[in-house]
């Protein structure tokens, strides 16, 4: 979603609060990607198997929540969206998607690239996943139409690997939308292509759904705070020896707006990942990350907007990488001008 001048945002104040409307994807729900299990070595892109040991750093939930709740505490809680500086980027997080749909004749165009190191399975497991994603209004705000083609490569001890993962097609509606404090529900359902090679370990071999709540809410002047929950179901999973396989995730992140253009984030994602145990039986496994970072938005003439951002995600579960680095790349621009 393009941010300018309240007076001149009319995308969001033509959508009514009854006709509001996630990336990972991502999320969109984009993931930070984590180890496989034994059965396979790497994921496809979307949410994989992991087997669960103890928590690297204590409980993530309290410990991101309680980081979470001092960002948020840095403005006070009573504001109007016409009063924000917080506006000045929207849309334009990492791992926790934000419940605002592109806005009418606007186009965004996000690239990504996330590097990750697991030191805690033996010899040190490095990868590089690359994404574009690449959103499109449908009839105004309230429809979206979006993509994300993955390409991954994998570095560990023997072979190395590289290539396509499985590409995602997205669509989400603006259910609610109240402009005056820019708290927004806006629901995605993602279809997953099997387009990745699965004896590469980079697909399921599968055509499977995702599924993402995404909310998003103005806290103060400052301050976004924006949560997640869904599912992603893959049937015939290839990692798990065609048995089907249903992934659970949750998110939550705080945004504070240093300036109208530089914003800090921390953000914090929790999976239940479906996968085999080393007898062969299904399980549910819990992988958590959290990742603060920020963002800086350079505003153009004739509306254009190039947002770039890095991030540091730190892996709170032994089953997550122990370290790795984001970044991102996201230019809006109109398209075509409403009448």
């Amino acid at each position: 979603m393009m941010s300018r001048p309240e007076s001149s945002m009319l995308g969001v104040r033509s959508v009514e609060p009854s006709h509001a409307r996630t990336n990972l994807g991502p999320t969109r729900s984009r993931g930070f990607p984590v180890e496989f299990s034994p059965e396979r070595k790497r994921e496809p892109a979307v949410f994989p198997a992991f087997h669960l040991r103890r928590l690297k750093f204590g409980c993530p939930a309290l410990w991101s929540c309680g980081l979470l709740a001092i960002l948020c505490a840095l403005c006070p809680a009573t504001a109007l969206a016409n009063e924000s500086r917080a506006a000045g980027i929207m849309d334009n997080s990492f791992f926790v998607e934000e419940a605002y749909n592109q806005e009418p004749g606007v186009v965004q165009h996000i690239t990504t690239a996330a590097y990750e190191v697991n030191r805690l399975s033996g010899p040190d497991a490095r990868a590089w996943h690359l994404s574009f994603t690449q959103e499109w209004p449908l009839y105004g705000q309230a429809h979206q139409f979006s993509y994300t083609l993955p390409y991954v490569f994998l570095r560990e001890p023997g072979p190395r690997t590289d290539g396509l993962g499985d590409v995602m097609l997205h669509y989400r509606y603006q259910i609610w939308l109240d402009p005056d404090h820019y708290t927004a529900l806006a629901p995605r359902a993602s279809v997953i292509l099997p387009t990745g090679d699965a004896d590469r370990g980079l697909g399921e071999d599968t055509v499977g759904a995702q599924f993402n709540l995404p909310f998003s809410t103005l806290l103060g002047p400052n301050a976004f705070l924006h949560a997640n929950a869904g599912l992603t179901a893959l049937p015939d999973a290839a990692s798990a020896g065609g048995r089907d396989l249903i992934h659970y995730h949750v998110a939550a992140s705080a945004i504070y707006a240093a300036h109208r253009n530089l914003h800090l984030l921390l953000e914090w994602v929790g999976a239940w990942e479906h996968g085999l145990d080393a007898a062969g039986g299904r399980r549910h496994e819990w992988v958590s990350w959290i990742s603060p970072g920020f963002r800086y938005a350079l505003n153009l003439p004739r509306d254009l907007q190039i947002v770039a951002g890095i991030a540091a995600p730190i892996g709170l579960t032994e089953s997550a990488p122990d370290y790795g680095v984001f970044l991102y790349l996201s230019i809006e621009h109109f398209m075509w001008r409403p009448r």
